[in-house]
């Protein structure tokens, strides 16, 4: 089994010595702070530039994400925590199988973080997007960047060229 499903599963901690479960318990200051646990709660094919000892996202992966609901269930809480963190709320409604997301009552406290021009949260959050389209939760990622869409166009601090970044990690596999 590899490394990310062993660290996804509980069983092996990431390359700073940390389990899943601790990741998850993150404050928002340790979330804006900290720049290597993101590699490993939303990984992705390729290496990246700020954790070079994360593990890729392999094919096999991909397929034990897709089959397993543990793994998918730790995928939602990984989500969940980073949605949060952007003062994001999740609503999914299994009756009708629909995903919304929403602006939560922490949005305009939290937006300070990464509704502004050349942030880093861009980048994380095409990696959300993109990892999110790869594991299987691909309406998630769409239901993600239609509020990322709004919140642009809204606020009008993020520019064209990262939405349109945020567009193409949900539309490339």
């Amino acid at each position: 089994m590899s490394k990310l499903i062993e660290f996804y599963s509980g069983k092996e901690k990431d390359n700073e010595g940390r389990h899943f479960s601790e990741i998850l318990k993150f404050n928002h200051f340790k979330l804006e702070k900290d720049h290597k646990f993101i590699q490993w709660l939303f990984p992705l094919k390729e290496e990246s530039d700020f954790n070079k000892e994360a593990p890729l996202l392999t094919e096999e992966d991909i397929e034990r994400f897709k089959s397993s609901n543990k793994l998918k269930e730790n995928l939602d809480k990984a989500t969940a925590l980073m949605l949060h963190f952007y003062g994001l709320n999740i609503e999914e409604n299994s009756e009708i199988v629909e995903i919304e997301i929403r602006r939560g009552k922490n949005f305009p406290i939290a937006k300070e973080n990464w509704v502004k021009k050349h942030n880093h949260n861009h980048r994380r959050i095409r990696r959300i997007l993109k990892s999110l389209t790869l594991l299987g939760k691909e309406r998630k990622a769409e239901a993600l960047l239609r509020v990322l869409k709004n919140i642009a166009k809204e606020e009008g601090k993020i520019n064209e060229e990262t939405v349109s970044f945020w567009d193409t990690a949900v539309k490339e596999k």
